[in-house]
C-alpha cells in the first residue's frame, strides 16, 4: 500500500465529489470519466481506492449526512461544501477501513482542510472529526450501516 498515492486519492476524490456537487450532474461515472480525462497523473494515486471513496461517499450520502448532522448539532446546512466533504471522507473510512488509524483520518483531513478550505476550517474539522470518532467509533463495537 502506497500511502502517498493514498493522499492524492482523498485529494482527488474530494475534487470530483465537490465538481459532480456544483455541477448538478446526477450521473457520478460520468464526472468520474471527466475527472479521469483531466488528470493526466493517474498513476500516482490509487484509482481503486478513488473510486471506493467516491462511490461510497454518494451511495451512503444519507446515512453520511446524518451522522455529520448530529455531531454538528444540526447545523449541516451551515456547513460548506468542501467541510462536508472532508467530513464525509472521514466517516467513510472509520465505517469501512478499519486498518486506517484514527490518527490517520484525522491528520488527512485536516491536511485537506488546509489545502481546499478556509482559512480556520482546519480547526472545526479536527474538533468534530474528534468528536464523532471518541463517541462512535472509539470504546464500541460498530457494526457499519454503510452499503459500500
Amino acid at each position: 500500500m502506497n500511502f502517498i498515492k493514498r493522499i492524492k486519492s482523498r485529494e482527488i476524490a474530494l475534487q470530483t465529489i465537490y465538481s459532480w456537487k456544483i455541477s448538478n450532474n446526477k450521473n457520478i461515472k460520468y464526472k468520474i470519466k471527466e475527472i479521469k480525462l483531466l488528470i493526466n497523473d493517474f498513476k500516482n494515486i490509487d484509482i481503486k481506492y478513488f473510486l471506493k471513496l467516491v462511490t461510497g461517499i454518494i451511495k451512503n450520502k444519507k446515512n453520511i449526512n446524518k451522522i455529520i448532522k448530529t455531531y454538528t448539532f444540526n447545523k449541516i446546512k451551515y456547513l460548506g461544501k468542501i467541510e462536508k466533504i472532508i467530513l464525509s471522507i472521514a466517516i467513510y473510512e472509520f465505517e469501512k477501513n478499519k486498518f486506517i488509524p484514527y490518527k490517520v483520518i484525522i491528520n488527512e483531513s485536516v491536511k485537506l482542510a488546509k489545502k481546499f478550505s478556509n482559512l480556520n476550517s482546519y480547526k472545526f474539522i479536527n474538533s468534530i472529526i474528534d468528536k464523532i470518532y471518541n463517541s462512535k467509533y472509539k470504546e464500541k463495537k460498530y457494526t457499519p450501516k454503510l452499503t459500500n
